[in-house]
């Protein structure tokens, strides 16, 4: 068993050990909080929004670009990594569509990006069964807005 990436790791090992490894992802296994945000200061929303709104719609459209349309770009930087080979980089793209890392769940809906309440207070919620908080610990209003995502950005990129 080894712990890594589901789309880099699959690759690498597939490439270099001669067989296809079994991925299990850990959402299939009740893991719902995010994996990765885009994270700034309290301030910054306040005084910037528009910047911060750019920033994430930026952001969103390079995903579903990235997805659905011209990679290019992307695939170009990647190559700077000289530990990618071209048949790396043409195998992620697939490989995240096709376990709905990015574009799935409340994406599908609500576009990229999509965050809730629920699923935030879900995470909360096993950090405190987990002994990590105490119920009340933590303002779960100062730990995420929603003001910049759930708004269909780019979704007329998905084809």
């Amino acid at each position: 068993m080894q712990q890594g990436y589901s789309v880099a790791e699959p690759i690498y090992i597939e490439n270099q050990g001669k067989f296809k490894p079994v991925v299990h992802l850990l959402a299939d296994h009740g893991f719902s909080t995010y994996s990765t945000l885009i994270e700034a200061r309290a301030d910054m929303v306040r005084n910037q929004p528009d910047l911060v709104r750019r920033f994430v719609d930026a952001s969103i459209r390079g995903w579903y670009n990235y997805l659905y349309a011209d990679r290019s770009a992307a695939s170009a930087m990647m190559r700077k990594n000289p530990e990618l080979t071209d048949d790396e980089i043409q195998a992620l793209g697939g490989l995240m569509k096709q376990q709905g890392i990015v574009d799935s769940g409340e994406a599908l809906e609500r576009g990229i990006g999509a965050m809730s309440e629920a699923r935030v207070r879900d995470f909360f919620d096993k950090m405190v069964k987990a002994g990590l908080y105490k119920p009340g610990d933590v303002d779960l209003k100062k730990v995420a807005t929603y003001d910049f995502v759930n708004q269909s950005v780019g979704k007329n990129l998905r084809k």
